[in-house]
């Protein structure tokens, strides 16, 4: 049996290249975490900064006049013909001219009643404005109230965008998809939200009228024995149209507390703590704007 010797010099560099393997191993791997880590981390960043140039462009977008718009819908009531018809200049047959002949299934867009017997109608082939009779046309029902809110800044952005002007201090917007009115102070493109206050608009047998109108008379109290209801705090926009309490009994008991929906013969009821406020704030001449 051979006897081998282990020669000192080849064993020590032995040893050398195999600390050197070790040494240049570890330091490519220290090298690909550290790539593998600045990676990730760039990836990181990258992600963050899309999120946050997401949540910003959201924002923007939530809070921009376009996004804003859409979110609002106006309430004319559309009613379609159930036979052929006229049209006349006034609601009562006597002294009244012919403005305008509807066939069957004809739409017209309601823009007030006389007593749910009469119509004053827009024909929406034309824009011809007449009187019908209640018996011609079918009135569809009144539609949910839409629950979504806006936030104050949207409201203000919609108004100072849409150049609403007042010769008050004061701007009021009806907006009877939400049966809810805006109260703002300030000026042309400078509104800023004070109040907003739940309503029961017209029902669209006798809807409210839409339009822009001003504040005009007021009064504390008033009483129909033919509806069999009064109201307090009346305040008038636009003729008979009027912002009023809930409905009341004769002896000014509230009869109909409701409201957040479509209720009324074509007023503008308010709870009785906001309508007094209203009544006691709101000045005359200031804009009405009913959508």
């Amino acid at each position: 049996m051979k006897n081998y010797k282990i020669h000192p010099i080849k064993f020590l560099r032995s040893i050398l290249i195999l600390i050197f393997i070790i040494i240049f191993f570890l330091i490519a791997l220290h090298n690909k975490i550290l790539i593998k880590s600045a990676k990730s981390k760039e990836l990181k960043n990258i992600a963050n900064s899309k999120t946050t140039n997401t949540f910003s462009n959201t924002t923007k977008n939530i809070n921009s006049f376009e996004y804003i718009s859409s979110l609002i819908k106006s309430s004319p009531v559309i009613c379609t013909t159930v036979a052929s018809s006229t049209i006349y200049s006034n609601h009562s047959l006597y002294n009244s001219e012919e403005i305008d002949q509807v066939k069957s299934d004809s739409k017209l867009e309601i823009l007030e009643d006389y007593y749910t017997k009469w119509y004053k109608v827009k024909k929406l082939s034309n824009g011809k404005i007449g009187w019908i009779k209640d018996s011609f046309i079918s009135i569809p029902p009144d539609p949910n109230t839409n629950k979504n809110r806006l936030s104050k800044n949207q409201l203000e952005t919609y108004v100072n965008n849409k150049n609403f002007d007042s010769t008050t201090d004061q701007f009021i917007w009806v907006d009877l998809d939400r049966q809810l009115t805006y109260i703002f102070s300030g000026h042309k493109n400078n509104w800023s939200l004070t109040k907003t206050i739940s309503i029961a608009s017209g029902l669209n047998e006798s809807p409210t009228t839409r339009g822009v109108f001003k504040i005009k008379k007021r009064g504390t109290w008033f009483y129909s024995e033919e509806f069999q209801a009064g109201a307090k705090y009346w305040v008038e926009f636009n003729d008979s149209y009027l912002f009023h309490s809930v409905s009341m009994d004769k002896y000014q008991n509230i009869k109909d507390p409701v409201v957040g929906e479509r209720r009324s013969s074509g007023c503008v009821r308010m709870p009785l703590e906001d309508i007094k406020w209203f009544y006691d704030t709101i000045k005359t001449g200031t804009t009405v704007y009913v959508n």
